[in-house]
């Protein structure tokens, strides 16, 4: 079954593509609490793994995604 993703977890995604970032950058970019993405992130980690996508968390160094430059990001809605 093909995940779904919110429009916060796309919007978070979008931010990802652009570089490695930090909790509190995204909270910033997005409008909302860090606490807010803290708690997307282990379902946004699920569903993206699905896709054969990696979200790395690394203390210091913030949050990447990792996988192949290929794949067609394509969301439905």
């Amino acid at each position: 079954m093909k995940p779904t993703f919110t429009e916060r977890q796309k919007n978070i995604i979008r931010c990802l593509l652009q570089g490695p970032t930090t909790t509190e950058k995204l909270a910033k970019l997005l409008g909302v609490n860090r606490r807010t993405v803290l708690r997307e992130l282990p379902l946004l980690s699920k569903n993206l793994e699905a896709l054969g996508v990696k979200l790395v968390r690394r203390v210091g160094a913030g949050l990447r995604i990792e996988g192949e430059k290929q794949y067609p990001w394509r969301w439905s809605g």
